[in-house]
């Protein structure tokens, strides 16, 4: 029996959910505030978490209720990189969906939803996929802090050399290309471990790209670099598991930051 940590301040709504979830054999524990969300979590940590993105907030707090879910979801992440997660929100925005993408979120949905029925069977699948990640952490893998870094960079002109002044500090093995024919192909001959893909030097690609990417070698980690993408596109991004997209120019100080800010990241998960 999977187990699913339901997250919502809408007490009917809750009750719903749950005894939907529960009628196809889940296991459900409800809550509706962030304290009780992170008590359950610690007590009984479940499979997959479903929780809300706009959640009541203590008034000395210093967040608003829309913050709320994203704080969440940045603890528990933190807390466990193998549990399921999905964020729904009643109010889907380009940026709140990009905020939780860099979060490692699995899924985001908007309320109400299409189909039950979908949300359910995606559920089964991200709890499938949990426990695959639970036991892989339970094998001895090489550190990826240990080792060099196979960085295949896909982008074009200035913004390409911009791209590799920021990882000219790093000792990895840094690939340029330029031609989106090549990406599929060379990440797959390389064994990359990083992907990055500039969206404005292929921008009716991007999609496209992540899928050829992750159908050839799953294990990599693909971090796309694009502005004012559509909600639709960055929900899409977050299924394709897609591991951060950066929308600061390449011009603009802070992207050096984040850039070095994802390398790290990638280095601290499991190879």
């Amino acid at each position: 029996m999977f187990r699913l940590l339901l997250v919502e301040d809408d007490a009917i709504l809750l009750d719903v959910l749950r005894q939907a979830f529960t009628r196809t054999g889940w296991e459900v524990e409800g809550v509706q505030t962030v304290a009780d969300a992170l008590a359950a979590f610690e007590r009984t940590p479940p499979d997959v978490v479903l929780t809300d993105k706009n959640l009541p907030t203590a008034v000395k707090s210093g967040i608003t209720t829309a913050q709320a879910g994203v704080e969440l979801v940045r603890t528990l992440r933190q807390r466990d990189s193998a549990v399921g997660i999905v964020m729904m929100t009643g109010y889907g925005t380009a940026e709140s969906a990009r905020d939780t993408l860099n979060l490692g979120i699995d899924e985001y949905v908007e309320k109400p939803f299409p189909s039950l029925s979908d949300v359910l069977a995606r559920l089964d699948e991200l709890a499938n996929k949990a426990r695959e990640r639970r036991a892989a952490l339970q094998t001895p893998t090489p550190s990826l802090l240990d080792r060099t870094l196979t960085i295949l960079v896909a982008a074009t002109g200035k913004r390409q050399s911009a791209i590799l002044a920021v990882l000219g500090g790093h000792a990895d093995r840094v690939l340029p290309i330029i031609n989106p024919d090549e990406i599929k192909p060379s990440a797959k001959s390389e064994g990359a471990d990083v992907v990055i893909l500039d969206g404005s030097s292929f921008p009716e690609e991007v999609t496209c790209l992540v899928v050829q990417i992750k159908t050839r070698i799953r294990s990599a980690a693909c971090v796309v670099l694009s502005q004012h993408l559509p909600l639709a596109d960055i929900k899409r991004l977050i299924e394709l598991e897609v591991r951060a997209l950066i929308e600061a120019p390449v011009e603009d100080e802070r992207f050096g930051d984040e850039l070095r800010h994802v390398i790290k990241r990638v280095r601290r998960l499991p190879a």
